[in-house]
């Protein structure tokens, strides 16, 4: 058990470094913050540098020198700076024993309670974060043998970089630990709550809406289920913000440091996912529409293009495409593949069960509460620039989104929308607060949609069979307090009664319900306290026996051809069914010559899931064609409702 010790050391030195770099801006606000943002990209950049650029393998003993390296060169380039600036420097965050701050204490205990003990489950951590940790644990460098739509060390660059960081820096030498990928999410969950309540009171100047912002945000359903799954939401929303807040402080007082911190942190976002490029454009196109300045635009430019170039650069050298895969394929693209994953990985029926997750039950509050918020600024006659641009962002990106979902198919709508959900808990706060002081009856009125749509979903889930919600079908009863507690809470705010009392309350409805009962990622209540293989085993109910029986009767040797996403807990090689290397499967080629060729590779078994039988990989390839005119045998080892082994004979 030295991961504790180690991963406090390691935080230590992210700060550290965040902070001397934080030096050179000579600002006098928000160190922390900005000292962990800047020292985490940092080092991430830094290791992402000598990993692709200089060909160095990320070893402990590789990640401490650079480390050290780098620390040492930014103590002596800041020496002078340390010894006039770092008594004057104030430290925004003094813990306060309030309501607020205990409730979100212990809702973090919740997290973090069920991060070290419970294994990882989220779908993406085990077909990538966690697989790919492993793999270049062993190798020092990302696995190579990944599907052409994906290729995992290159589209998703810096969220591995991250974990590859945790892994090296916080492990130390003593072996690859999972724990570092799943402590990472509710610490930048925590990270998000104090970012949402700085950024709030620097738009709005008071402390209650500020509270109220980081109640509202943590209490989304994306927000509850974020902060225990293993995705990479958490500090996508942290850069993303961080930006953000910058470019608030910037706004209020035209200083052009935090305009440079501003791109800093949008060139980070751009690096960390594809996904995320709609947003730094979105915000881009806001800031012209209301600035109406060419100048800041292109300041930002200056800051976002080098800055960015860190990755995009090695794409266009290592691929011929910055956005690999995407747009203009590039070096190892096989479009056929392309879109057998592409297929693949868009799920019609999903995106609908995505877009419920995401919005009910308290987010459609949220959004009620923020199109009020619109209605009431748009009759008001005093506007405010920094608002203008904040609202057109996130109005822009749920567009984009909504499209997205409608025409596109894109199944990941809930965690697309994290980012304007974000800007929208910040006015619906604002409106929340101001229509509770005046005590109006429209709050009480934009509880009947949001109550009655809550109804439906509910119904829904409980009468409509439904596998991927069943084991949740247990906890709709108890979210279904939530909208209850809310609308009770809201009336007694209409009453006499002291404010700050009633905003404990309205905190505890809104927040205890989704993170205390409904945490979908484990399929766990508070109070239970499983084994990791009956964890595992409840969240992959149809797969969990075909894990037991591969690694307990295959071969240590045994390479398996599958599209399968379950591969961290298959503790045999897997060669992706959509991989450049298997290209031959779906040619016109000769079955005896297809599988000499599998036979080369060391592949003499296929695992294919019940989905992916009608999907076009399958359905297309050589082997599936072979096996169906009977010209080539393939043995089945296990086989069950979702999954079927198959031995090549």
């Amino acid at each position: 058990m030295y991961w504790p010790i180690t991963l406090l050391l390691g935080l230590i030195i992210i700060f550290v470094i965040g902070y001397l770099l934080f030096l050179k801006f000579r600002l006098k606000s928000d160190a922390f913050l900005f000292s962990v943002g800047l020292g985490t990209m940092f080092i991430v950049f830094l290791l992402f540098s000598i990993n692709q650029y200089f060909r160095l393998p990320i070893s402990p003993t590789n990640t401490w020198i650079a480390i050290i390296s780098s620390l040492l060169f930014l103590l002596l380039v800041n020496y002078n700076l340390l010894i006039r600036e770092v008594p004057r420097i104030k430290f925004k965050f003094k813990p306060k024993f309030s309501a607020f701050s205990i409730l979100i204490l212990a809702v973090f205990i919740i997290a973090f309670y069920k991060s070290v003990f419970f294994p990882i489950t989220a779908d993406d951590a085990v077909l990538m974060y966690a697989f790919i940790s492993e793999r270049s644990w062993d190798d020092g460098f990302p696995p190579s043998a990944t599907s052409s739509y994906m290729e995992i060390s290159y589209a998703y660059p810096n969220t591995n970089f991250v974990l590859f960081f945790y892994n090296y820096f916080f492990g130390l030498n003593f072996g690859f630990d999972d724990i570092f990928i799943r402590v990472l999410i509710p610490l930048f969950s925590l990270l998000n709550l104090l970012l949402f309540y700085r950024l709030s009171f620097a738009l709005f100047k008071n402390k209650e809406i500020a509270q109220l912002t980081a109640v509202i945000f943590a209490s989304s359903t994306i927000f509850a289920s974020g902060i225990i799954q293993e995705y990479t939401t958490m500090y996508e929303v942290f850069f993303s913000f961080m930006a953000v807040y910058a470019f608030v402080l910037y706004n209020e007082d035209k200083d052009y440091r935090y305009l440079v911190l501003t791109g800093v942190f949008l060139a980070s976002i751009l690096m960390i996912k594809y996904t995320l490029i709609p947003f730094v454009l979105f915000f881009l196109v806001s800031m012209l529409v209301f600035n109406r300045s060419i100048k800041t635009i292109v300041k930002l430019a200056i800051v976002i293009i080098p800055v960015s170039l860190v990755f995009y650069l090695r794409n266009i050298i290592s691929y011929k495409n910055p956005v690999y895969p995407f747009f203009f394929g590039g070096e190892n693209f096989n479009a056929k593949l392309f879109e057998i994953q592409n297929t693949f990985a868009n799920v019609p029926s999903y995106t609908v069960e995505q877009l419920f997750v995401a919005l009910i039950p308290i987010s459609l509050f949220i959004f009620i509460f923020f199109i009020c918020f619109l209605l009431d600024y748009i009759k008001s006659e005093k506007k405010n620039s920094t608002y203008n641009i904040l609202i057109l962002t996130a109005v822009l990106y749920l567009l984009f989104w909504s499209w997205t979902s409608a025409f596109i198919k894109e199944t990941q709508g809930m965690r697309h929308l994290i980012e304007s959900f974000g800007i929208i808990s910040l006015f619906s706060a604002a409106f929340l607060y101001k229509k509770i002081h005046d005590r109006s009856k429209i709050i009480l009125y934009s509880l009947i949609p949001a109550i009655s749509a809550f109804s439906i979903y509910w119904l829904y889930f409980v009468f409509v069979p439904d596998p991927y919600f069943e084991y949740s079908k247990n906890l709709l009863t108890l979210m279904f307090l939530q909208p209850v507690l809310l609308t009770c809470s809201l009336l007694l705010l209409r009453s006499k009664i002291n404010s700050k009392k009633i905003l404990a309350l309205v905190i505890i409805s809104l927040m205890i319900v989704p993170i205390g009962f409904a945490a979908f990622a484990k399929r766990t209540a508070l109070w239970e306290y499983p084994s990791d293989e009956e964890v595992i085993e409840r969240y992959y109910p149809d797969h969990f026996e075909v894990f037991q029986y591969i690694n307990k009767n295959l071969p240590a040797d045994a390479k398996i051809l599958s599209l399968y996403n379950q591969r961290y807990y298959i503790k045999r090689e897997i060669l992706p069914a959509d991989s450049p290397r298997v290209s031959f499967l779906y040619e016109n080629t000769s079955i005896d010559s297809a599988i000499n060729k599998l036979e080369s590779m060391g592949v003499n078994y296929i695992l294919v899931s019940e989905m992916e039988k009608n999907l076009p990989f399958w359905q297309i390839s050589v082997v599936h064609r072979a096996h169906e005119e009977r010209n080539l045998k393939l043995t089945v080892l296990y086989k069950n409702e979702e999954v079927t082994l198959y031995e090549i004979s």
